[in-house]
């Protein structure tokens, strides 16, 4: 049984990195551990933008159950979300929440999110 939930951890170079789930659609069985995915980040990139680019690179093979990331310093900081693709919104400085639902533009939220059907051929 996978180990669900949030993670949070910093670590003595400045970086915090947060995880939460992202409930939009069908369970993934996840092959790695988000946890270890921030022990990762957190063991061994002193700067954010670094922590970032492999972060996204990391999500995008696919061995993770869906997610919002939050990694930042003192001078940047990023949301990535992973719901089958990965997007990144740049956070400037102010108050925000991250919770486990972050809608997307291929979702529609009607009483609970879900994923919109496109009803279009490729």
């Amino acid at each position: 049984m996978p180990i669900n939930g949030t993670w949070i951890g910093f670590n003595e170079r400045g970086i915090l990195c947060a995880i939460t789930d992202q409930h939009t659609g069908e369970e993934i069985e996840p092959r790695r551990s988000r946890g270890l995915l921030l022990l990762d980040i957190l063991g061994n990139f002193d700067n954010v933008e670094e922590a970032k680019d492999y972060l996204i690179r990391e999500l995008k093979h696919g061995l993770y159950k869906r997610g919002n990331f939050v990694i930042a310093d003192r001078e940047d900081a990023y949301h990535v979300i992973f719901d089958n693709e990965v997007f990144v919104c740049e956070v400037r400085p102010g108050a925000y929440v991250v919770t486990n639902i972050t809608p997307l533009p291929m979702m529609k939220v009607s009483g609970e999110v879900k994923e919109e059907e496109s009803g279009t051929s490729g």
